[in-house]
């Protein structure tokens, strides 16, 4: 991401609330300064800065990994230079590893420059997880090529939240610290939790303690840069860093001059993003160690993110008030109460009256986290200490609690102890003796270094020596003086700021008398020149205001905007932006605007060179020749696109065409060239050349009428009808005459998308051309189109392969990907652009040609068209169109799903949507319109942000409403989803609330009973008429309000989306509520009635007769144990899109499979005799070995001397498994419903058959039965007429009514049966070959179905199951259930947005992959010994082959279309640019 460079450097910490992850510690820690608030007060949040730098932790191993391979991998990663001065060497195990600079290094001299591609960053997640995600990161980098840089990482890295124990971390004394340390290592906790089982728990810690460690902060993204992040830190640093091209410096931390110097150079350079370690101003020398300032941090930064206390750290810092409530108690608590009867919260009411009044009075600065550092303490709180003295109540009591005193020891004992572990260490005695035995000698060390400088902070404040601190603090009796001394040091302190303020005000004001005087002549000239000056105007104070002041705190937000005159005077810049925008807030989004075919995204460099290119003026050839050659090089590429004559593939180029604003422009050349033609046409040949006409669809856009009457040329409209929504041939023939100066054709209807039949208006022409020689020529009308036939349709003739087109135009705002304003026109060759239309002026310095209706006009779009043309190429376009076209079929199959639209559009077209409601069968079984229209639907979308048209077709087809989905090249799949939702919310809202309205109403009793309804007939239609209404006429108010209850209870149900439907229907109603109580307590029942709780049959005394008794009651448990599951799958189960005839229905069916799954899951685990005996249990007759049946024992037809041998083809067409195999294969092809894929399984297992027939006497079939009888015949059977019956199903409307609403029992007993049909019906369209990974997905459930075909063989044979044992039935219907929803949840999921990261595969086709390989592991397990036959060569040897043929022709499509296919874009561009050279 770009990243902006200047950071401002605050004064103070920002307030800004962080994460445990983000937070750094605590400045100290002060508990005793709230001891007056409340119990149940909740104190203010202590908020901490956020860690802009960091770099390398001293390695604390001497482990070498070769120190030259880091820095060639860097190279590999774009780093610069190839081989920099630098080199990674270990000095010492108190240093560890560091950059040594092995040449002298100039100053300002780049050290080593490292491009942000190669960094991890924390770029689009979530704040509250950037630690965890930037770690997850670095170990999955562990198996890539990274290797060089993490064999040079730290192999520890000492943090105290991730590696110190309890008792070292009480050795700091610092219970914020403490705390802080106990926040970060829960969030190391929580990545441990959600990478368990992927990384171990050290990997993790180790990640993520480089990852805090070694990141710094940049605009809100964490950034890990390699190599530069081996520097150590040092105050006294030889070396910094800056970000290289962004507007300005680099963002960083409060020590930015230190970490990002200025780099002003960097500005506009076209190189990448980059990061440079850069040499100060004093150089390096040979030998000497690159380090770099990690930041003027406290020591608590060092300590919890570096493992490291500096030993001298003039920035550390104690906090001694963490805002003015701490202050102020603290100081309410010294004077002691107010009263004597002073309760704790009248006391803490008191601190917050004194705090407001302080914030008033001090202005409402930020006072949190006052600290006192080695220079001294904050100057806010020399403000805050002052005016408290001044609010204070005067009288002193109480015991205070020494700042110092809160330590377990003293500052003599601490600087002690330090020297003694610091002489341990230096002698290597680890075994000294420590203050506990749990505690380690370097973390002691670094923990007593950490509180000593807190303590030395705390002595220099009080402005004394340690040694007397100590004493006064001990000292019981002298708290007043203590206070005493230090309020006087802060007053003192106070007035000495004064004074310094007022000297340098009075300095200022000095040093200002001039330009005061300047500033009073200025004023007197304006107000000469300008007499209607305010005094508010000319004031100079106003002007300074006006250049200081925020946007909304200037005086311009507070006064209307100027609307129809120019202002008098102007406004600053940053306003007028800001209040224009306001202007602009009520605009749709332009991605949620799907009414326009308009472009709305391109790449940032597309925009970036649109920026540089807006001064430029087109037609200016001699100052901007190179967009002129742009533009000639566009001209030819489409001239090319489209087949013109004048682009041949040898010889010269000569292609004639222009770039427009838009093709309405276009449009205009184009028409006028027709015109222009046609005139001379007819003057040549002595005519009259006045009453031109022009001919086309009524679908045409309004450019075109716009032509005709600017140019006085006759409309001839192919009027459009209901199902005919495009001008045909035949039509147009009619219309032509010898005044038709051309025909003008839409290739790309704005309406529903459709192309008009350009091929066969061109043979119309031709005919007409041929018989009378009127010369009629074609316009293409590609504003849409042009674009997307190439690429889409490459075989679709509609262009300059057509004789009679003269020209053809196209928008390269829409499809041509490019923001609006720009429109193309190409002419088949010169001779097709008039002379008259070309004119020529020289007063810009040269002679030019302009083609075109206006004059100056921008190059931004042209040069913007020629970066899209060569950044995607022809290749690239395509993909682009065809995922447009996937999104389109794809939207298609979810608005039909929804029952409520007919589809208008076109398979061939446009990508487009567009729709209408269908109308509704009424009771009287008549079709009627809806209660709402599209309009309705098209506002209720409004409401969500989405801009979708609603509008009525031309002519005679007036009455068809509709509306469109333009897909552009940033509406994604996610975005058709979404859409969809709305679509389907917005339906069931107006549903729900659209019934009739009192026009409806008066029109049907106009119709009923002659007369409209009176106000007291209005008045009582919300009850039901009584007998005793006498003043109105009873028979009107009856029919009234029965007819108003009708529509709400009858119409409305069928208005409701799906699912709906049913539960508004009273005689199915039951059945679609949940009962989940109620079954719960039949459930509860059915267990008491049949497992006996309270009466539990005695055990038989008899051995046989109890082991009987406890055989029967293990079978009885197992069994209702399933049958308990399968009622909670039923009731409670996941629920799919499959909803009849009724959702329980496959909850069911998912509870089976999971029992299925669980049933084979345990036969895995068995041996299998016990697998075999096991099965007894379930069927007695089982366990015993079968006699395979051989089916290719006798193959002969013809036996010689007795003819046809009709016993085999009796036996083998009569077998029991003929009708099932056609069954079978009619019901694998209404669930795969693809031919490719059909007919690859039936071969494949055909194929299957013959390899493992020498293990399976079953598979040894006549070479007629596999071929002929199976392929040829049972399979086509099944295969064409269960295709047949997916068209059937696929092209029959879907419009339900509910049983009650059926006129007759036998219309009901039909509704009943069609319950048990689909409810709607989803295309699928695999694509399989449209690249090899998804050719690989289409034909993965293809080899899990080949899997259950050939289990089902195998498991028979191992497991003694004789073909008529109800077992393999009740397999084969659970496997074709589970089939159908399985099969579409893959497919849908093969079609999901592969960005969404919620995306996941359903639960039947999850199940169904499960018991397939749980299957196939009992076949394989069970099977060994039982086939001891070795595999025939033959089998081999064809089986190696296929291997090989497989593997070249799919190797050789995956090198074609991934690699090749890239380069193609490539080879195109230098090919056309060689030509047109």
């Amino acid at each position: 991401m770009p990243l902006p460079m200047h950071g401002m450097k605050p004064a103070v910490v920002p307030p800004t609330a962080l994460s445990a992850s983000l937070m750094l510690p605590a400045l100290s820690r002060r508990t005793h300064h709230s001891r007056c608030r409340p119990a149940n007060h909740v104190p203010v949040q202590r908020k901490a800065p956020v860690l802009r730098m960091a770099a390398t932790l001293r390695a604390d191993s001497p482990t070498h990994h070769g120190e030259t391979a880091l820095f060639d991998w860097l190279v590999q990663q774009c780093a610069t230079p190839a081989c920099p001065k630098v080199e990674r060497r270990y000095v010492s195990d108190d240093v560890g590893y560091c950059l040594v600079a092995t040449k002298e290094v100039a100053p300002d001299e780049v050290i080593l420059s490292v491009p942000l591609t190669a960094a991890i960053t924390s770029e689009g997640v979530d704040e509250s997880r950037w630690s965890t995600h930037m770690a997850i990161e670095l170990l999955e980098r562990q198996s890539g090529s990274c290797q060089p840089w993490l064999d040079a990482l730290p192999v520890h890295v000492d943090l105290p939240w991730l590696y110190w124990s309890d008792a070292e971390l009480a050795e700091l004394q610092e219970e914020d610290t403490i705390a802080e340390a106990g926040q970060l290592r829960a969030v190391f906790e929580s990545a441990c939790q959600e990478l368990e089982g992927r990384f171990a728990r050290q990997q993790v810690a180790w990640a993520l303690s480089l990852v805090h460690s070694r990141s710094f902060v940049m605009k809100g993204c964490h950034v890990w840069l390699p190599g530069i992040d081996m520097c150590n830190h040092t105050l006294a640093n030889n070396a910094g860093i800056r970000c290289v091209r962004s507007p300005g410096s680099c963002q960083g931390a409060s020590a930015v001059e230190e970490v990002c110097p200025p780099q002003a150079a960097a500005v506009g350079s076209q190189e990448p993003d980059r990061f440079e370690l850069v040499a100060e101003e004093r150089g390096i020398a040979a030998g000497e160690e690159v380090t770099i300032s990690y930041g003027s941090w406290p020591s608590d930064v060092f300590l919890l993110f570096f493992g490291f206390v500096p030993a001298s750290n003039p920035h550390d810092s104690a906090v001694l008030f963490y805002d003015l409530f701490d202050l102020s108690s603290f100081q309410q608590r010294l004077v002691g109460p107010a009263a004597a009867d002073e309760t704790e919260e009248s006391a803490w009411a008191a601190v917050v009256a004194t705090v407001q009044q302080l914030e008033t009075q001090l202005g409402h600065q930020d006072f949190r986290r006052m600290a006192a550092t080695a220079a001294g303490i904050d100057a806010r709180l020399l403000d805050a200490a002052q005016a408290l003295l001044l609010a204070g109540r005067g009288s002193t009591s109480g015991q205070p609690d020494e700042l110092l005193d809160s330590y377990p020891t003293s500052l003599q004992e601490d600087q002690v102890l330090l020297q003694q572990l610091e002489q341990q260490a230096a002698a290597g005695d680890g075994s000294a003796a420590l203050p506990s035995g749990t505690v380690r000698l370097p973390q002691l060390t670094a923990a007593v270094r950490y509180r000593l400088g807190k303590k030395q902070n705390l002595s220099v404040v009080a402005g004394m020596r340690p040694a007397e601190v100590r004493e006064i603090a001990c000292d019981t009796g002298t708290p007043t003086q203590f206070i005493t001394n230090t309020m006087s040091f802060i007053k003192n302190a106070a007035e000495a700021v004064k004074r310094d303020v007022a000297d340098l005000t009075a300095k200022m004001k000095k040093l200002g008398k001039e330009e005061e005087e300047m500033s009073a002549n200025l004023v007197g000239h304006l107000a000469e020149r300008i007499p209607n000056l305010s005094p508010e105007m000319a004031d100079p104070d106003n002007a300074v205001d006006d250049l200081l002041d925020s946007t909304f705190a200037s005086r311009y937000t507070s006064t209307p905007m100027s609307k129809t005159t120019m202002p008098l005077h102007g406004a600053p810049a940053h306003v007028v932006y800001q209040l224009i925008t306001d202007v602009r807030k009520l605009d749709a989004t332009p991605a949620l605007n799907l009414a326009s075919f308009v472009t709305t995204w391109m790449e940032p460099e597309a925009e970036k060179l649109i920026h540089e290119s807006l001064a430029v003026n087109y037609v200016d050839t001699v100052e901007y020749p190179s967009s002129t050659e742009i533009h000639n090089r566009c001209v030819t590429m489409l001239a090319k696109l489209w087949h013109s004559p004048s682009v041949p593939d040898e010889g010269p180029v000569d292609a004639v065409g222009t770039g427009c604003i838009g093709s309405s422009e276009a449009i205009m050349l184009g028409a006028l060239s027709l015109k222009k033609k046609w005139e001379a046409k007819r003057k040549a040949e002595g005519k009259e050349a006045t009453k031109p006409n022009l001919v086309m669809g009524a679908q045409v856009h309004v450019c075109w009428q716009k032509f005709c009457r600017y140019f006085d040329v006759e409309e001839r409209y192919v009027p459009a009808e209901v199902g005919r929504y495009v001008a045909t041939p035949e039509l147009i023939r009619d219309l032509c005459d010898e005044n038709t100066i051309g025909v003008a054709v839409v290739f790309g209807s704005t309406y529903n998308g459709e192309f008009e039949d350009v091929e066969g208006i061109d043979k119309v022409l031709s005919e007409l051309n041929a018989k009378h020689d009127w010369g009629l020529s074609i316009h293409i009308d590609g504003a849409s189109g042009a674009f997307v036939a190439p690429f889409l349709y490459p075989d679709l003739k509609w262009d300059f392969r057509l004789d009679n087109v003269a020209s053809i135009n196209a928008s390269g705002h829409k499809y041509g990907l490019v923001y609006p304003g720009l429109g193309w026109i190409i002419w088949r060759d010169a001779t097709h652009l008039p002379e008259a239309m070309v004119f020529w002026e020289a007063y810009l310095g040269t002679m030019e040609r302009s083609i075109t209706l206006n004059f100056s006009k921008p190059a931004t779009n042209i040069i913007a068209q020629y970066y899209v043309f060569l950044r995607l190429g022809y290749s690239g376009y395509r993909k682009i169109m065809m995922n447009l076209d996937i999104i389109r079929k794809r939207l298609v199959n979810a608005l039909s799903r929804t029952g409520h639209f007919e589809i208008l559009s076109k398979d061939i077209g446009v990508p487009l949507v567009a729709f209408r409601l269908k109308t509704v069968t009424g009771s009287d079984g008549k079709e009627h319109h809806r209660l709402y229209d599209e309009f309705a639907l098209s506002d209720r979308l409004r409401m969500r942000g989405w801009v979708l048209p609603a509008y009525s077709m031309p002519d005679n087809a007036g009455d068809v409403k509709l509306m469109r989905v333009t897909i552009r090249e940033d509406f994604s799949i996610g975005m058709a989803d979404m859409l969809v939702a709305d679509i389907e919310d917005a339906l069931k809202w107006l549903d729900t609330h659209f019934t009739f309205s009192r026009e409806d109403i008066n029109k049907i009793a106009q119709a009923q009973l002659g007369r409209r309804l009176s106000r007291f007939d209005s008045s009582i239609l919300a009850r039901p008429p009584q007998d005793d209404d006498k003043q109105v006429d009873v028979k009107a108010r009856r029919w009234c309000w029965r007819a108003i209850k009708a529509a709400d209870q009858a119409i409305m149900a069928k208005l409701r989306a799906h699912g709906a439907t049913m539960d508004l229907d009273p005689r199915t109603r039951f059945l679609y509520v949940p009962h989940t109580v109620t079954f719960l307590f039949l459930g509860m029942l059915a267990l008491v009635y049949f497992s006996h709780p309270f009466h539990p049959p005695q055990r038989p005394v008899e051995p046989t007769a109890a082991a009987a008794v406890a055989y029967n009651n293990s079978k009885v448990g197992v069994w209702a144990m399933v049958l308990v599951y399968l009622g909670y799958s039923v009731v409670q189960g996941p629920s799919t899109r499959m909803v009849r005839p009724h959702p329980a229905v496959w909850r069911l069916v998912h509870g089976i499979m999971v029992c299925y799954l669980l049933f084979m899951t345990y036969l895995l685990f068995q041996n299998v005799h016990d697998a075999r005996q096991f099965l007894k249990h379930l069927y007695p007759e089982l366990g015993v070995e079968l006699p395979e049946k051989h089916y290719g024992t006798n193959c002969a037809l013809y036996i010689p001397g007795k003819g046809v041998n009709w016993q085999v083809l009796h036996d083998t067409i009569f077998d029991e498994f003929v009708v099932a195999h056609t069954v079978g294969w009619w019901a694998k092809a209404l669930i795969i419903r693809n031919y490719t894929m059909l007919w690859f399984i039936s071969i494949a297992f055909e194929l299957c058959e013959k390899t493992l027939q020498h293990w399976l006497p079953n598979f040894n079939e006549c070479w007629w039965d596999s071929w002929v009888l199976d392929v040829a015949i049972c399979n086509a059977i099944g295969i064409y007429t269960g295709m047949w019956t997916v068209r059937y199903f696929k092209s029959k409307q879907y419009n339900w009514s509910g049983i009650s609403e059926q006129p007759s029992l036998l219309a009901m007993a039909k509704r009943s049966l069609l319950q048990f049909t689909p409810h709607s019906w989803d295309h699928f369209d695999w694509q399989i070959f449209s690249s090899p990974k998804r050719c690989v997905q289409c034909f993965f459930p293809v080899g899990i179905i080949l899997l259950f075909e050939v289990n089902h063989f195998f498991l028979k044979f191992v497991l003694w199951v004789p073909p008529s044992n109800p077992l393999n039935t009740y397999r084969l219907i659970i496997l074709a259930l589970f089939a159908l929803p399985g099969i579409k949840e893959y497919y849908e999921f093969l079609e999901s947005d592969a960005k969404n990261i919620f995306t996941k595969l359903g639960t039947f086709a999850w199940l169904a992959m499960a018991i397939a390989v749980v299957e196939t592991l009992i076949c394989i397990k069970f099977s060994k010994g039982l086939f001891p036959q070795p595999w025939p060569t033959h089998v081999l040897w064809a089986w190696g082959i296929a291997s090989v043929v497989f593997t070249v022709t799919f190797g050789t499509w995956c090198w074609r279309f991934y690699v090749l296919g890239k380069r193609l874009a490539g080879g195109r561009s230098v090919s056309a640019r060689q030509k047109t050279q």
